[in-house]
């Protein structure tokens, strides 16, 4: 961040329109009637992970749980209602994502430029998942530095992202399960204007899979399918600046997010459930 900027993050573009903001997330919501609860503070989003549905207690209340990055030091957004925030249950809030998770629920981490990677960075270093190969392995990956953006990204069907530039296009298929795709009726995507990044060759050995490499070739977003051992998704987006729709032609990002949000909703897996 520069001295000019606001360490909080402004969420408000989120739900609203601007002159500068031509479409804002709750309508990629909104497209599949999903609705979205905002949450400030750790407290909060550590008791509403913990509830149980209404329909049935036996499993939790929401589907997927999106996470905004911040700084690395204890700020949290200004609370609306006056509230006075605990910007120190981090170490709690975390502890209850990996529960959340390994329990099936699906996390979004949207991060941006240095600093603000910090909570992901925090979620990785504690993170066991299984490799491509079946074996379970402490995820050895960390997200870094900043990269100027504001490229149009092409699409590569291969999935092995050997260039900078490019998206993943690849069939989705995963231990022989066949799934949508986060690049669904993507033709082009717009990186976002400044870009934090994994490292290309550890992400390829990782049990991630790489869906965009950025214009100066780190990885900036990457993703785990669900798998058979109970763990939800989870998906990484490395510039949250494209969530705020700065350009009225948003190249395959609005189209991007509400993919997200119909892939990690996984409604064919909650549908099996619903029918047991």
């Amino acid at each position: 961040m520069n001295e000019n900027e606001d360490p909080h993050t402004n969420y408000k573009y989120l739900f609203e329109i601007s002159p500068k903001v031509y479409y804002h997330f709750n309508q990629c919501a909104q497209y599949y009637k999903a609705n979205i609860k905002l949450f400030l503070d750790y407290e909060d989003a550590i008791i509403e992970m913990t509830k149980p549905s209404d329909k049935d207690p036996t499993k939790g209340k929401y589907i997927a749980i999106w996470i905004v990055c911040a700084p690395p030091y204890p700020i949290l957004p200004s609370n609306p209602i006056g509230k006075l925030s605990n910007p120190y249950l981090l170490g709690q809030f975390l502890k209850v994502f990996h529960m959340y998770n390994e329990n099936g629920g699906s996390l979004i981490f949207l991060t941006e430029s240095d600093p603000l990677y910090y909570q992901t960075n925090l979620f990785l270093r504690d993170l066991y998942l299984y490799d491509k190969k079946g074996n379970k392995v402490k995820v050895d990956l960390q997200l870094e530095g900043e990269h100027k953006g504001d490229t149009i990204l092409s699409w590569d069907k291969t999935g092995e992202l050997k260039n900078a530039g490019l998206f993943n296009k690849s069939s989705q298929s995963f231990k022989n399960l066949t799934r949508s795709s986060l690049s669904h009726n993507l033709v082009s995507y717009y990186e976002g204007y400044t870009i934090d990044y994994a490292d290309y060759t550890k992400v390829m050995n990782s049990p991630f899979y790489p869906f965009a490499r950025d214009n100066e070739g780190g990885v900036a977003g990457f993703f785990y399918p669900a798998d058979e051992h109970g763990r939800g998704d989870i998906v990484f987006n490395c510039s949250y600046t494209s969530l705020y729709f700065t350009k009225k032609d948003n190249h395959g990002t609005y189209r991007y997010y509400e993919n997200i949000i119909a892939w990690t909703a996984r409604p064919e897996i909650h549908l099996k459930y619903n029918q047991c």
